[in-house]
């Protein structure tokens, strides 16, 4: 009789152990969904950033490039917004094939952008006009120094906005931004 339920117990442990195994093996194929919410929160806060943000409500001690592009007259308008004045240089750049125009834009971007997010998030911010389109600030490294790429990304979140500036006198140039962000 004892050697009866010794078995029954066996049984019992082994059963509970095949459940176990088939609820670890379920869950295991379960995958991850990132949380959507904070991914959109950054993109739609660093778009808003860039199109209310007056180039006058920045501190220039924070941001070297800004700083210097005041200084030395590249910037002239400081009632513009930060996208505002990136189409200003892009479209100088698109018009003179100056470079300097486009390198200022890419260094101002990476100035005011580069801090503000956290390292889990990676993201693009680009331009367009009806021609081309410029890449502004990509950050794609991982802490390991891998890239990450949007395509190979289970969520990427766009934010677009289109953005019109005074460039020469009365000419108006209006443009596409679109910042994408990704984890």
């Amino acid at each position: 009789m004892h050697k009866k339920g010794y078995f029954l117990s066996i049984d019992a442990f082994i059963a509970v152990g095949i459940v176990f195994l088939g609820m670890a093996l379920f869950l295991s194929q379960y995958s991850f969904k990132p949380p959507e919410y904070q991914t959109f929160y950054y993109s739609t806060d660093i778009m808003d950033t860039l199109y209310s943000v007056h180039i006058y409500d920045l501190n220039e001690d924070l941001y070297p490039y800004l700083q210097k592009y005041k200084k030395d007259g590249s910037i002239e308008r400081f009632d513009s917004t930060i996208l505002e004045q990136l189409v200003i240089f892009l479209y100088d750049y698109d018009t003179t094939g100056d470079s300097k125009s486009l390198e200022m834009a890419r260094n101002l971007t990476k100035d005011i952008v580069n801090s503000s997010i956290s390292d889990r998030y990676f993201y693009n911010i680009t331009i367009r006009n009806d021609t081309d389109t410029f890449l502004l600030f990509s950050k794609t490294l991982n802490r390991n120094g891998e890239i990450i790429h949007a395509e190979n990304s289970s969520l990427v979140i766009p934010s677009r906005r289109l953005v019109s500036a005074v460039v020469s006198g009365t000419d108006v140039e209006l443009m596409t931004a679109e910042v994408l962000v990704w984890q």
